[in-house]
């Protein structure tokens, strides 16, 4: 868990209106998941923002900061009331994305942080098709969801395990709130 608190700090001190986001919409805190499902992922139902293992253990502090920045975006958009379906996907990765630039331009002008990963945002905005969100698709990622979820649901240590991480979690956050409103 120490691995996020950084990237948290880092928010904090680039655009703290994001850390505020964070705090209010995502209840749940930050967690790093055991499987590496994916980078990361927005849970709705527990307002968690999950990461994946080998993610939260190699990517760069502004890399976790990007992705905390992308994944708080889908908090926002999903608090709007706006569901993330059909024709809606592609247009809401197209806003975490820009999201993401935009907080990443911030921190240019705070860190040396390498003009190429704006770039390369920008052009994996660009590419996003409407294929990669349509149904068949989703359906397919849901489904691998669904067994991932049912094989972890299946190991009760497990269960108790996120628990404890989950207030653990909480618990930093609730600090780090309170180390910034000094």
């Amino acid at each position: 868990m120490k691995r996020l608190e950084q990237p948290l700090n880092l928010i904090a001190e680039t655009d703290p209106k994001i850390i505020n986001q964070i705090r209010r919409l995502l209840p749940g805190g930050l967690v790093v998941e055991i499987s590496d499902y994916a980078l990361a992922w927005f849970d709705v139902k527990m307002g968690i923002c999950f990461f994946g293992q080998s993610h939260a253990k190699t990517a760069t502090v502004a890399d976790l900061a990007l992705t905390i920045v992308h994944e708080t975006c889908h908090a926002r958009v999903d608090n709007w009331g706006i569901a993330y379906e059909g024709s809606n996907r592609l247009r809401i990765e197209r806003l975490c994305i820009g999201s993401e630039i935009t907080f990443a331009e911030k921190l240019l002008t705070k860190q040396a942080i390498v003009q190429a990963e704006i770039d390369a945002l920008q052009k994996q905005r660009n590419e996003l098709r409407e294929s990669d969100f349509d149904e068949k698709s989703f359906k397919a990622m849901h489904r691998k969801d669904v067994l991932r979820k049912s094989r972890w649901i299946g190991k009760q240590s497990s269960y108790w395990l996120r628990r404890f991480v989950v207030l653990r979690t909480r618990k930093r956050m609730k600090k780090l709130r309170d180390t910034h409103r000094r």
